[in-house]
C-alpha cells in the first residue's frame, strides 16, 4: 500500500530546481513524526537533463539523468526506473558505477521496469541528422526518437538488454501498492509545463506530455487505486524562468543576464543546463504560464481550495540576494508572496538557496 504519493512537476520550462524539492519532500516524509521506513522514488521518462542536489554522505551535488536523485539523499530509500523511461545504458552504467564507488549502494537499491525503453546510439543519430538541436532546441539526447521507435515496435525494452536485465523485474511499482507494509513514494517528472507535447509551444516543446497525470501514467499507477492513501502534486515554479539555449522557442519578457547580475550588485550569474553546460536563456515572471500549469495539474484559481495541489516558488533569493539560503524573508519577499497568493494561490514552500527550503505550511499528511 502506497500511504503519500507525491509528484513531482515543472511549471515552466525546466530547471525550476525539481530535484531540489525533490530532496526535501523525501527529507520531510522521513523526519515527521509518524513517517514509515519504506520509501521508494520513481523516475520516469528519459535522461534529457539532469537533477541535481547535495549528497549526504559526501556533500557533493550530484547531478543525474537517469538514477532517482533521492539515491544520494536517502541512503535506504528504494530507486525504481518506471516502464514509462527511457534508458540510455552508458548513462546508467555511469552513474551506477559512480555512485556505488561513493558509498551510496545504488546496484543494491535499483529496480527496473522490464518494460521501460532502451535508448540506443542510432537513436541520436535519428535526432542529430534531423537538426532537432538547431531547429527547435532539443537537448538532442534520442528520446524523442526512441518514443518513435517504441510506438513503431521497433525498440528494444529492458528485459531484453543483458546489462539492464539483472535489476528488471515485470512491474516493480505493483510491487509496492501489493505490499502489506505501507511506502512513501515520490515521482520524480521532468522538465516542465511548457514543454509538454499539447501545452501550446509546439513544435518548441518535447515528446510527451508533463503533467503529474502523465507522470502517473509513466509510472504505471492509477491516481483512483484504493491502495493509494494521498495523493499531492507538487507544482515547482521559478521567479525567473529559463529555457534552454539556441531556438528552444517564445519566452516571455527575455532577459540579458549581464542586466541582471548588474541589478543584483553581482549575485545573478549566468545559469549553464546540468548535462550540455550551454547558458540557458533567462526571462521575467511569467504569470499566464505558471497558471496554466496550475489548472492543468488540478488547480483552479478561482476556487484555489484543492487540498492536494501546491505550489512551491523557487529562486526567491533572485528577487532580494540577501534572503539567499536563509529562512529569515524579508519584507521585499514577502509583498511578492503576497501578491503570487492574491492572483494564484498561496504557495506551501519557498527556496532561497541550493539546499535550503521555507515551509510556509504544514506537510500534508495522514
Amino acid at each position: 500500500m502506497i500511504r503519500h504519493l507525491d509528484i513531482i512537476v515543472g511549471a515552466q520550462f525546466g530547471s525550476e530546481a525539481k530535484g531540489h524539492i525533490t530532496a526535501q519532500i523525501n527529507r520531510a516524509r522521513r523526519n515527521h513524526p509518524n513517517h514509515t521506513p519504506n520509501r521508494a522514488t520513481i523516475r520516469v521518462a528519459g535522461p534529457n537533463a539532469g537533477h541535481s542536489a547535495q549528497g549526504n554522505i559526501d556533500q557533493k551535488i550530484w547531478a543525474l539523468r537517469t538514477i532517482p536523485i533521492t539515491a544520494v539523499v536517502d541512503p535506504t530509500c528504494d530507486l525504481i526506473l518506471a516502464a514509462g523511461s527511457e534508458i540510455d545504458i552508458d548513462v546508467l552504467e555511469d552513474e551506477i558505477t559512480r555512485l556505488d564507488q561513493a558509498g551510496y549502494h545504488v546496484s543494491d537499491r535499483l529496480l527496473i521496469s522490464e518494460q521501460a525503453t532502451i535508448l540506443e546510439p542510432h537513436h541520436k543519430q535519428a535526432e542529430t541528422t534531423a537538426d532537432l538541436t538547431g531547429k527547435i532546441g532539443s537537448t538532442g539526447k534520442g528520446i524523442g526518437a526512441a518514443r518513435a521507435a517504441r510506438l513503431m515496435r521497433q525498440a528494444n525494452i529492458a528485459r531484453d538488454n543483458t546489462y539492464t536485465r539483472q535489476w528488471t523485474t515485470p512491474d516493480p511499482v505493483h510491487r509496492l501498492l501489493a505490499s502489506h507494509t505501507t511506502w512513501d513514494v515520490i515521482i520524480e517528472g521532468t522538465q516542465g509545463y511548457g514543454l509538454g507535447l499539447h501545452s501550446g509551444h509546439y513544435p518548441h516543446c518535447t515528446s510527451s506530455n508533463t503533467r503529474a497525470i502523465d507522470f502517473l501514467a509513466m509510472a504505471g499507477l492509477n491516481p483512483w487505486d484504493h491502495r493509494i492513501a494521498r495523493t499531492d502534486t507538487w507544482l515547482v515554479a521559478r521567479t525567473y524562468p529559463i529555457r534552454v539555449a539556441g531556438n528552444s522557442g517564445p519566452l516571455n519578457g527575455e532577459l540579458d543576464w549581464a542586466d541582471l547580475n548588474e541589478m543584483s550588485n553581482g549575485y545573478i550569474q549566468p545559469e549553464r543546463t546540468t548535462v550540455t553546460q550551454k547558458i540557458r536563456r533567462i526571462g521575467e515572471w511569467d504569470q499566464d504560464l505558471v497558471i496554466g500549469a496550475y489548472e492543468a495539474n488540478g488547480g483552479d484559481i478561482d476556487n484555489p481550495t484543492n487540498p492536494n495541489v501546491h505550489i512551491i516558488l523557487s529562486f526567491l533569493d533572485y528577487i532580494d540576494p540577501t534572503v539567499a539560503n536563509s529562512a529569515d524573508l524579508t519584507s521585499e519577499i514577502y509583498t511578492w508572496l503576497d501578491r503570487f497568493a492574491e492572483e494564484i494561490c498561496p504557495p506551501a514552500a519557498v527556496t532561497t538557496g541550493p539546499d535550503t527550503i521555507v515551509w510556509l505550511r504544514d506537510l500534508p499528511t495522514i
